[in-house]
């Protein structure tokens, strides 16, 4: 034990503790221990081991040690490491408590991780809808790559599955409350009926942003919006191409929804066929079946977060 401490406690750098603590010999070392104290069968020596960078680099390991955790984590280090060779029940005492409050801290340590991991990913996704700048997009898209990346070193593919097939329903730049009232699709109608699509191009894309960001196969989706969104900053839209954009995107919906709002939707699609075919309208009873889709979630994060 001697040995090992003076080796270990002599290092001066944390780089150099890693790669010695990397070396067979120091493991073999550290079995030697750990079978002498009879604790083989229930410690591993990599984990005995982080008791000495622990001990000599505390605050590049632990940072502040004087939190509860990370201070009493210190503790036991500091006593395996300074107590006599001779007094083995001391040893073998601290080295168990060490083990288990340092298992505890890596795993907090770990949840905290995942849970910035999947904050960040998502907030991401909610800077992506709320950009139409498509090198800004890039970027942010590289980003969440990276945080993936990250997420399968931490918990393996699993932990990326779980990432990205959790669909957080988030808003956009535009403001739901405003959206809701009379005044908002008032206003809609009003520079539609002039000639300004800018305030339909908005929500069109909204519409869009938010259905990719629950689905899966998008391509029809994002193929017929882009069209639709060309023909009318081209100022060349017809109901044809009105009627077939709204065709497919609530198809789409109907493949995301809950199939309780079948029926309101397959209404809303027999209006195309039997009434004027008017874009406001049309935006307003999509965006109604949105609102559902985010109920909905929101209704299962909900019940997911109740005890």
């Amino acid at each position: 034990m001697e040995c090992l401490i003076t080796k270990l406690t002599n290092i001066s750098s944390y780089e150099e503790m890693e790669s010695v603590l990397s070396m067979p010999e120091t493991i073999n070392e550290a079995d030697g221990i750990l079978d002498d104290l009879k604790l083989s069968h229930t410690t591993h020596s990599k984990d005995f081991l982080c008791a000495f960078p622990i001990y000599k680099f505390p605050k590049s390991v632990l940072g502040d040690t004087d939190v509860g955790e990370n201070n009493e984590i210190l503790e036991h280090a500091t006593r395996i490491i300074k107590t006599p060779s001779k007094n083995k029940g001391v040893i073998k005492t601290a080295i168990v408590n060490f083990i288990y409050h340092f298992k505890k801290w890596k795993s907090d340590d770990k949840k905290i991780l995942i849970y910035h991991l999947f904050e960040e990913y998502h907030q991401m996704s909610v800077d992506i809808l709320n950009t139409n700048d498509s090198e800004k997009q890039l970027i942010l898209r590289k980003c969440q790559k990276d945080i993936l990346d990250t997420a399968k070193m931490v918990g393996g593919s699993a932990l990326v599955d779980e990432i990205i097939g959790y669909k957080a329903i988030v808003s956009t730049n535009i403001n739901f409350q405003n959206e809701y009232d009379k005044a908002y699709w008032a206003a809609l109608k009003e520079t539609y009926d002039g000639g300004d699509y800018v305030k339909c191009i908005e929500i069109i894309m909204f519409i869009k942003n938010v259905l990719m960001s629950i689905g899966s196969n998008t391509i029809v989706l994002e193929e017929s919006t882009a069209g639709m969104v060309s023909h009318l900053e081209n100022d060349n839209c017809s109901f044809l191409n009105i009627k077939d954009w709204a065709i497919k995107t609530f198809d789409y919906i109907k493949t995301v929804h809950s199939p309780a709002h079948d029926m309101e939707l397959e209404s809303f699609k027999r209006d195309l066929h039997i009434k004027e075919i008017y874009l406001p309208t049309i935006i307003k009873n999509l965006f109604c079946m949105i609102k559902y889709i985010i109920h909905d979630f929101e209704e299962i994060k909900r019940k997911m977060n109740q005890p």
